[in-house]
């Protein structure tokens, strides 16, 4: 499974899980994937199964997004505290 940060056409940032088959999903509520990574973390959980029970059945173009300029950079960093 790959994940793929872009811009849905309204604007909004969305997050799509892409299958062995090439077709990207939409997963509810995420607009990141580092966010969707914090909250597997949080919740003790495996990043494929917080996918997997957010995953809708919205099949998302790529090749239309990309084409269009839609889609986002791999990671987003956040700044982070320092650990000493």
């Amino acid at each position: 499974m790959k994940l793929v940060q872009l811009r849905a056409q309204d604007g909004t940032r969305i997050v799509a899980a892409v299958d062995n088959d090439g077709v990207a999903r939409r997963i509810d509520g995420a607009t990141s994937t580092y966010a969707l990574a914090l909250e597997a973390i949080n919740a003790g959980h495996k990043l494929a199964d917080v996918v997997a029970a957010r995953l809708t059945s919205d099949v998302v173009d790529l090749q239309a997004a990309a084409a269009e300029g839609r889609l986002l950079p791999r990671s987003i960093m956040q700044t982070l505290p320092t650990c000493t």
